[in-house]
């Protein structure tokens, strides 16, 4: 997922830059309690969203088949 999704190293970041990256979102919600963790989400911010589509083609690839 991770060559998907360029810049993005764990799965909490995978998350953030999809939902991020879905049009007509203008912020995410995320509780940290974890500084580590908080460092890690915050570096996301210097990775550009998704193309147009991209989070929705993501999205589309995770539904059960």
């Amino acid at each position: 997922p991770g060559a998907r999704l360029p810049g993005t190293q764990t799965g909490a970041q995978r998350g953030l830059q999809v939902i991020r990256s879905v049009g007509g979102v203008a912020c995410a919600l995320v509780g940290m309690k974890n500084p580590t963790h908080v460092g890690e989400n915050l570096a996301l911010a210097r990775v550009p969203r998704l193309k147009p589509g991209g989070a929705e083609a993501v999205l589309k690839d995770c539904r059960p088949r």
